[in-house]
Order: C-alpha cells, then sequence, then structure tokens
C-alpha cells in the first residue's frame, strides 16, 4: 500500500500530465515552480512528462542541472507514460519521499 504523501505525488503527476496535455493542444508551455521542482526524484518525472520549464531556488539549480544533463529523455518519457513505473519508482523511494 501507498504512503499518503505518494498517493497524493501520483494525483499531483497525474494532474501535471493532464495539463501538459491540455497546454500542448493549444500551444502553450507549462512551467512548474517551488519545492517539487527541485525534488530529485521527481525532476526525471516532471521531464517525461513533458514540462517545459522548472523554477526553484537558486540552491538548487546546479544539482536539477545535472539531473536534467545526465537523463535518457526516452526513457523517462516512457516511464512518465508508464503509471506502473511511476507507482514503483515512488513506492522503492517512499522513505525518502516521506
Amino acid at each position: 500500500m501507498l504512503r499518503p504523501r505518494t498517493a497524493r505525488l501520483l494525483a499531483v503527476l497525474r494532474l501535471i500530465h493532464a495539463v501538459v496535455d491540455a497546454g500542448r493542444a493549444r500551444s502553450r508551455w507549462v512551467g512548474i515552480c517551488g519545492e517539487l521542482a527541485a525534488d530529485p526524484l521527481v525532476i526525471p518525472l516532471l521531464v517525461g512528462l513533458g514540462v517545459d520549464e522548472l523554477s526553484m531556488n537558486a540552491v538548487a539549480i546546479p544539482r536539477a542541472r545535472q539531473i536534467i544533463h545526465n537523463l535518457d529523455y526516452g526513457a523517462v518519457q516512457e516511464l512518465a507514460g508508464d503509471a506502473d513505473g511511476v507507482r514503483a519508482l515512488l513506492a522503492s523511494t517512499q522513505g525518502l519521499c516521506d
């Protein structure tokens, strides 16, 4: 069973996915700001979902840049499109997330 924070994060990611799809349909970019955008465990999922911009505290930018630079874009797109894969990833890291 997923922990409450993990379940909430999955719900938020589903909403972000819907917003990205709606934005693409209307030729709009989608940005995420705040702690979620800087979370090293979530950055690959946000990139895979097609989020165009991540805004965060300046201290978090070097780490986020490193994570994004090292991503396999095709793999994160595939992971983000696989609900079971996302759920498994979050479940495996929920000790770090909670």
